[in-house]
């Protein structure tokens, strides 16, 4: 009752009584809250800029295959960093590199020898990648593989380059 006395006013109502009474447990959490999070607030300073590191050469490992080792010393395609400024540009993008894919996706599905079968899943495109010898502990295994691209590079089949490989070397579907 000592909330109720130390809340009144002369001539408040007991709906307004009632209402102070219920709302001041709450509002006496939300400012702990505020003064609790404030110094955080106060603390937070902008991001450092960048750091320049020089160039610096990785060497290919030696842990891996001779034909991995000839992948990572392969250069890097020229526009690996362009980033388009316009729709128009990303589109050009998207397009050449789904050109470029798909032109190499049946010699890379005949060296794994795996198969590739489009599908729909509940309304969405999908496909399926099978190995030509599936390994016995993967028989009741499926892996599912969402590749990259912002929902932008790689559109439908070129987007299979990753599952392809992991069919192939991993021998399940």
């Amino acid at each position: 009752m000592k909330i109720h006395s130390k809340f009144t006013h002369r001539g408040s109502s007991a709906v307004h009584l009632s209402l102070r009474s219920r709302l001041a447990p709450a509002l006496a959490c939300f400012a702990a809250a505020i003064a609790i999070a404030a110094p955080h607030a106060v603390a937070q300073a902008p991001a450092p800029g960048p750091r320049e590191l020089p160039a610096k050469t990785v060497p290919v490992p030696d842990t891996v295959s001779p034909q991995m080792q000839k992948q990572i010393a392969a250069p890097l395609t020229p526009t690996w960093n362009v980033i388009p400024t316009t729709a128009e540009g990303w589109k050009e993008q998207v397009n050449a590199g789904y050109q470029a894919t798909m032109k190499a996706l049946p010699a890379l599905r005949e060296a794994l020898h795996v198969k590739v079968e489009p599908m729909t899943i509940d309304g969405a495109k999908a496909y399926r990648v099978t190995p030509e010898t599936i390994a016995p502990e993967n028989r009741n295994r499926l892996l599912v593989h969402v590749h990259g691209g912002c929902f932008v590079s790689f559109p439908g089949e070129s987007g299979t380059v990753e599952a392809i490989y992991m069919a192939g070397f991993g021998r399940f579907k």
